[in-house]
């Protein structure tokens, strides 16, 4: 049987078994289009589940991914303290009790 994608093939072979997902050890004759050629052949069950999850995870990373990212804080910002010099530190450094 011919597919597009993994899921498509996971949700035939649960469709197929009235629902319920086969012997993960189970043989399979499936032809995924989008199955690289240098990747391991599919041969059982466990594989399409495998395959399908991994592309299920890619979908959820793209989709995180593309989320807008916060408004950045601006560089012109301005502190509302007065501005403490390196001197001052060290004197409050030196006086402090820890």
């Amino acid at each position: 049987m011919n597919y597009l994608s993994y899921k498509d093939a996971f949700s035939a072979l649960v469709q197929e078994n009235d629902g319920v997902l086969p012997d993960l050890y189970e043989t399979v004759t499936l032809t995924i289009l989008c199955h690289p050629a240098e990747a391991p052949p599919i041969a059982t069950v466990a594989d399409v589940v495998a395959y399908a999850i991994v592309e299920t995870s890619e979908e959820f990373r793209v989709a995180a991914f593309r989320r807008q990212p916060a408004s950045p804080v601006s560089a012109t910002g301005r502190f509302a303290g007065p501005y403490l010099g390196f001197e001052h530190i060290m004197e409050h450094a030196t006086t402090c009790c820890n």
